[in-house]
């Protein structure tokens, strides 16, 4: 076939998905699939004209000129499939006419994304789509953005490396595919009629980023053969695009991607049981004036103080003036991701008329569904009473699309992903670029969190997003630095950023401060509220056994007791040693993280029962809690009396909050006492001097200086008086000069100060540079496992018992499949201690058969998940970790603590 011959290829005969044998027709072509595609970034802009108004300052067009653009862009996606590599996958719909018989065997193969780049750079391509697309066209950011939507950039030898004439060569793709290509490009240019010459983006690297993310959305709905069903190939495209367009309306509506109505003029009563009278950071976030530009707003206040609903208004007066379609609010734990949720399912009310889609985005969430469903039913109905399935099931089904929800809660670590080098990171941060970003509990960031929120807040702002941020205890370089972040998201330059790093300074507390482009920085005191001010005293104890004899005093007087301890093993040997000193063993809880499950929510729900807002003083009384970190961050509980291990004073602070948190008539000590185990700092003689008193619990935090400080000021003051203290005490502990410590403890300050820099360095390193564009992905490998926090790697296991010879789930819901009851019984540990508890190995089970058995209907990523038999008296039955005993009361330990 000569060249001449070449141009008459009809692009129709290039199948792009393929049908069942008995179809009226057996293929949907490359043209009508890249049409599907370009419809649902139509309809997905035009209905959301205040996010368009947002998108154009990347593009730098005119809105209907950035939606024919990104339209048209989104119509070439799959260009690669224009390829004898991809024709070759369904040989019975080999387009013969085109390239002759199909080929024995080809020499190699390239996948079609990847040949959508070497297509896209090829010189007769780009004269078809010039008169279009202009510069935009041979830019290699564009060309990364369009051809990587499979959630990789194409590689450097597909996207950088090749000429013009590569196409025409490769015997993978060659003359009759790139002629085929030109012909669709020439009937594509001509369905655009208004859209010539675009020219140059504003920030191509930003563009880059927010295309391939709309591509992705786009190219996942328009792939639904349901929505798109197949047309005769030889359609005209004319007839086509009419038909896509409305097909792409309703595919929409289906997954729940139209926005929900916002509230027009959003009221504090809707999230407020404080009515009447707003406390000071509420009245603030109510009276506050926002531009209508992208913002960052940070909340310092102390615990009760309404931060939450002071910034679910904001975040309603920020949609309602269109700088977002939903929020996503991002908390340091799945336990405080799941309260948030519920708390969002009350105040949906108050952000969105009618209709509105609610997600949990963490890691269980998608158990948490199922029990949500199996709680409600399984009927149609049934599933449309219950709040918490008022999520679409598209949008659902995977976390990656969870930002696309109406209103979310969920980790941190979700928000991370979308700039973590990690498969479909855009897809993720185009959903997010959606919402107004709120994050809570942000003092829960250590170093390398703090890194990759700084650079999460950087690529949100430059996408057109707004952040709301909560702490009650952040310190002032980790404000500057976030909104250093968000700044230069917005385009600040970074010779300005120092700068402005130095004005956000101010030593007030509690402080909102807030930042737009036009704006700049304002610090804004607010006044606490009187009724929270409170004195809370502060006393040493020297041994646990001293914490043990003093929490069994307190409670035999009716006190509600919690012991915090900063490593589990210490808690479960306190939890025993409290029941064989005579504590009810009925009234003495254990919360703390290596539980089942099933056993760790439901231990949750009965900690919120028994101790939070609306606990009854007579279930209270006398009963104990000794836990774990797990109860110091955003649990609504309530203490009349707490021990706590030594801790960065932040830490003390967030578990002082939840001492004498609610208003009770009555309580049966007189005043709110802290009692904190820690050696003397003034006698300290070594770096390790607070192993003696607190064991496993002193290695947790690994930051010295801090913890010497935090001893020091708070026991020099014998009380913790708030707000006063709050932004004094933090700002002291976290100072990195060395004049005031002991000596011995110089060398290991500056080794956990070195640590803090290695941990940045790393997370700069695991993350996206937003400047270089999607295009820098290109050599991203899509299996590359990078962790959203560091710390000593955790094992997933699961565990059985035995019933009628075979090996069942250990945890067993009611009306629940295996596979849920499975996912029931699941726990994570640290695997340095498994390790140890095996005598240096990970423990093997006892009866590989049964194990093998057992896990042959898991799905096949899960099917590698160790197993482990657990017998009547609760021992696991393993090789090479005798002793491990799990029991739904205390958890896994080992035979140390029994």
């Amino acid at each position: 076939m000569g060249e001449t011959e070449t141009h008459a290829v009809r692009h129709a005969l290039f199948w792009a998905k393929t049908g069942a044998d008995d179809a009226p027709w057996r293929y949907k072509p490359v043209a009508h699939h890249g049409l599907d595609v370009a419809a649902c970034v139509e309809a997905y802009l035009r209905h959301n004209p205040a996010r368009l108004s947002r998108e154009v300052s990347l593009s730098g067009l005119s809105g209907g000129a950035h939606v024919a653009t990104c339209a048209f862009l989104a119509a070439l996606h799959d260009l690669g499939k224009f390829s004898k590599s991809f024709q070759v996958l369904a040989s019975e719909v080999w387009p013969v006419a085109a390239l002759g018989p199909v080929p024995a065997a080809l020499p190699g193969r390239v996948s079609h994304w990847q040949a959508s780049a070497v297509l896209l750079n090829a010189g007769p391509v780009h004269r078809a789509l010039a008169p279009v697309l202009g510069p935009f066209g041979p830019d290699r950011q564009i060309i990364a953005a369009v051809a990587g939507h499979h959630g990789v950039a194409p590689d450097m030898d597909h996207l950088d490396r090749c000429d013009a004439q590569q196409a025409e060569r490769d015997p993978l793709i060659g003359k009759a595919c790139v002629a085929a290509a030109v012909a669709f490009c020439e009937d594509l240019v001509r369905l655009f009629p208004d859209l010539r010459d675009i020219g140059d983006p504003h920030d191509t690297a930003g563009f880059s980023f927010s295309l391939n993310g709309l591509v992705t959305l786009a190219d996942w709905v328009g792939s639904d053969v349901t929505c798109f069903p197949f047309e005769d190939p030889d359609l005209p495209l004319a007839e086509y695009w009419s038909l896509a367009r409305q097909r792409a309306e309703t595919a929409l509506a289906d997954k729940g991607l139209l926005p929900a109505r916002v509230v027009p003029s959003p009221a504090l009563a809707r999230f407020s049981a404080h009515t009447l009278a707003p406390r000071p950071m509420q009245a603030r976030a109510r009276d506050l004036s926002l531009p209508l530009e992208p913002q960052i707003i940070v909340i310092e206040d102390g615990t009760g103080s309404g931060k939450t609903e002071a910034a679910l208004l904001l975040a309603a007066r920020m949609m309602a003036a269109g700088l977002g379609e939903g929020l996503f609010i991002a908390l340091p734990t799945m336990a405080t991701a799941n309260a948030m949720h519920t708390r969002l399912e009350t105040a949906l009310a108050g952000l969105f008329e009618g209709t509105a889609s609610l997600v949990l985005a963490h890691g269980k969430a998608g158990l948490a569904a199922r029990l949500d469903r199996l709680a409600a039913g399984d009927g149609p109905a049934a599933r449309d009473s219950a709040v918490r399935t008022w999520f679409n099931a598209w949008i659902a089904d995977n976390r990656k699309k969870a930002f696309f929800a109406s209103a979310g809660a969920g980790t941190i670590d979700q928000a991370f992903l979308s700039i973590l080098r990690r498969k479909h990171l855009t897809m993720r941060q185009y959903a997010l670029a959606g919402r107004v970003l709120v994050v809570d509990e942000a003092h829960a960031c250590d170093a390398y969190m703090g890194e990759e929120l700084e650079v999460l807040v950087e690529m949100h702002a430059r996408l057109g997003g707004s952040v709301i941020v909560l702490s009650a205890t952040l310190g002032h370089r980790a404000r500057a630095g976030l909104v250093a972040a968000f700044a230069q998201g917005r385009g600040v330059h970074p010779n300005d950023l120092p700068d402005l790093r130095r004005r956000v300074c101010s030593p007030a507390y509690p402080l909102l401060t807030h930042w737009s482009a036009t704006r700049d920085v304002e610090e804004c005191p607010v006044e606490s509220d009187p009724a929270l001010a409170r004195r809370v005293a502060i006393r040493r104890v020297e041994s646990r056994e001293q914490v043990a004899r003093l929490a069994l005093e307190a409670a035999g007087q009716g006190a509600c007791i919690a012991i915090i301890c900063n490593a589990v093993d210490p808690a479960v040997e306190m939890w025993h040693a409290l029941v064989e000193a005579g504590q009810d063993r009925e009234r003495c809880h254990l919360f703390h993280a290596r539980f089942t499950v099933a056993d760790r929510g439901a231990i949750e729900a009965r900690v919120l029962r028994l101790f939070g807002r609306d606990s009854d003083p007579e279930a209270r009384s006398g009963r104990v809690l000794v836990a774990t970190q797990v109860v110091e961050q955003s649990l609504d509980v309530d203490f009349d009396v707490i021990f706590s291990d030594l801790a960065p004073v932040d830490m003390v602070i967030q578990r002082a909050g939840r001492l004498w948190r609610h208003h009770r008539e009555a309580r049966p000590v007189a005043a709110p006492v802290l009692h904190l185990l820690a050696p003397d700092p003034h006698g300290i003689g070594d770096a390790s001097w607070l192993e003696p008193v607190l064991g496993a619990g002193a290695f947790v935090y690994r930051v010295p200086g801090v913890m010497w400080r935090s001893a020091r000021d708070l026991f020099a003051k014998g009380a913790l008086e708030t707000p006063g203290d709050l932004r004094s005490l933090v700002e002291a502990a976290y100072d990195p000069e060395t004049g005031d410590l002991p000596a011995c403890l110089h060398d290991a300050h500056h080794e956990s100060l070195g640590r803090e820099y290695g941990e940045k360095s790393m997370a700069g390193r695991n993350a996206i540079h937003p400047d270089d564009g999607y295009a820098a992905l290109a050599e991203l490998s899509a299996d590359e496992d990078i962790g959203t926090r560091l710390g000593e790697p955790s094992l997933t296991f699961r565990l059985a018992r035995r019933e009628g010879g075979v090996l069942v789930p250990l945890c067993q819901t009611p009306g629940a499949e295996d596979l849920l009851n499975w996912s029931l019984s699941e726990m994570s540990v640290r695997e340095g201690w498994l390790r140890r508890a095996g005598g240096g190995s990970l423990p093997g089970p006892l009866d590989p058969l049964a194990v093998e058995n057992a896990r042959a209907n898991w799905p096949e990523w899960e099917q590698a998940m160790p197993l482990y038999e657990v017998d009547a008296d609760g021992h696991l039955l393993t090789a090479g970790a005798e002793g491990l005993r799990y029991d739904a009361s205390y958890g896994l330990g080992s035979g140390a603590v029994e």
